[in-house]
């Protein structure tokens, strides 16, 4: 799955994955999405947007 935003002023933090046990990340970030992103995604990570401002985040889940 691939989610795209063209804001380009706020950058995610990918957590380590021993960070995910130990903290709650994401909840000091804007909104809760990359919260559930990091708990339910198998493998999560993000790039800067080619083809203008803004970045995408992508994610895989195992089924």
């Amino acid at each position: 799955m691939e989610v795209t935003d063209t804001r380009a002023e706020w950058l995610p933090r990918v957590p380590a994955p021993t960070a995910v046990a130990q903290e709650h990340p994401g909840l000091d970030e804007r909104g809760n999405g990359l919260l559930f992103v990091s708990h339910l995604a198998a493998r999560w990570d993000w790039h800067p947007r080619l083809d203008g401002p803004g970045k995408t985040v992508w994610a895989e889940y195992a089924l």
